[in-house]
């Protein structure tokens, strides 16, 4: 039989993940043929008859928050390999947006407050970002909580990890 896939990774994204692998180091003398990623539910991916196989998938159609476990094995023509765990992941979606904001206005400058959403969209939050918008013209994206010279209205977009 083949060798297991390598450097299995899996990446969160928004309803959805992206499982990355490497070719088995040992084939068994025989051409993959097939991965077969084991998780929510089984999907094959099977391997052109020329060409190099694929070796990433997208899984859509995720709960948000909820965590998963995937594990992948490699086929060939001698059997399957033995299956190998990905790092549990659990799919994110956007935050909601900061509550009780309040902006108080300086000499040139405005500071701008703020609590935390009430969702952070299963992740931590990592930035607040901002935008300045001198005579109401957004002119510049800025991902500070002080503007200076600027009519300030903030936050416009928040990121988590």
């Amino acid at each position: 039989t083949s060798g297991a896939p390598n450097n299995v990774k899996v990446e969160a994204l928004e309803g959805s993940v992206k499982i990355t692998w490497e070719a088995p180091i040992d084939d068994g003398g025989s051409k993959i043929t097939e991965y077969q990623i084991i998780g929510n539910g089984t999907i094959p991916i099977p391997c052109p008859p020329e060409g190099p196989c694929e070796t990433s998938k997208v899984i859509i159609g995720l709960n948000n928050g909820q965590e998963y476990i995937f594990k992948i094995k490699a086929i060939n023509e001698k059997g399957v390999s033995a299956p190998v765990s990905a790092d549990p992941v659990t799919p994110f979606t956007l935050p909601s947006k900061p509550e009780n904001i309040i902006a108080s206005a300086g000499d040139k400058n405005a500071i701008i407050e703020w609590n935390k959403p009430n969702d952070n969209g299963g992740r931590e939050i990592t930035e607040y970002e901002g935008i300045a918008s001198p005579n109401d013209v957004p002119s510049e994206i800025i991902s500070k909580n002080r503007f200076e010279n600027s009519r300030c209205y903030f936050p416009k977009r928040i990121r988590n990890k």
